[in-house]
């Protein structure tokens, strides 16, 4: 699929809905886990700067190709990892993660490095397949149904996944208080579509009380 393709099906307007009425003109933006970067071109029409990252420097080859052809100064792609953001503290208003929780070893350590990036008063926004609401129909549903069930399994094995997966992950946004307060670093603040189940709320309390 080209770029183009990819901007119009894996669009920020598609898959960046929930965050995007909370990003503001002006503020600076860290896509985590980015990969290809057609939600990373699209999340710069709105803010002030966005940066994406991403383990392979080739998986953005084409975005930066497409921001430099149209014009779009204002995103950047970097190589590196969420557990060591190359980013002094406090240098974002907003860290977006797509898809990316339910890929981590350690979710706990990925959150506390976000902590640090974003600004007290900062947003985080993330989301994750829900397999346990996952909806199929057809004649094929049982066939579908279990190629879900396989690869989620080949994932646990592999240990590229966590038990994320299996607490109802979807879409969420929280607001980061402030560190020389008592408030909670990580509180839930927007969306309807808000529905991060047990296991990804004990990840976010364990990342407020680890990494304050």
């Amino acid at each position: 699929m080209t770029f183009e393709g990819l901007m119009r099906s894996r669009s920020a307007a598609e898959y960046a809905d929930f965050v995007l009425p909370s990003v503001r003109d002006g503020d600076r933006v860290i896509d985590v886990g980015c990969g290809p970067g057609s939600i990373t071109v699209g999340l710069a029409q709105v803010a002030g700067d966005v940066t994406g990252v991403d383990l392979d420097e080739s998986e953005f080859t084409d975005a930066r190709a497409y921001a430099a052809e149209h014009g779009i100064d204002n995103v950047k792609f970097v190589e590196g990892s969420i557990y060591q953001l190359d980013f002094a503290d406090a240098s974002f208003d907003v860290c977006t993660l797509f898809s990316m929780m339910e890929t981590l070893d350690d979710p706990l350590a990925a959150l506390a490095e976000v902590h640090r990036v974003v600004k007290p008063g900062g947003l985080v926004g993330a989301s994750s397949i829900d397999y346990g609401g996952l909806i199929l129909h057809g004649p094929d549903e049982p066939l579908l149904r279990r190629f879900y069930e396989l690869r989620l399994q080949l994932w646990e094995a592999q240990a590229t996944c966590t038990s994320i997966v299996a607490g109802n992950s979807g879409d969420s946004c929280w607001r980061l208080g402030s560190r020389r307060s008592k408030e909670s670093p990580l509180t839930s603040v927007l969306g309807p579509r808000n529905a991060f189940g047990p296991s990804a709320w004990a990840a976010l309390r364990t990342a407020e009380t680890s990494g304050t």
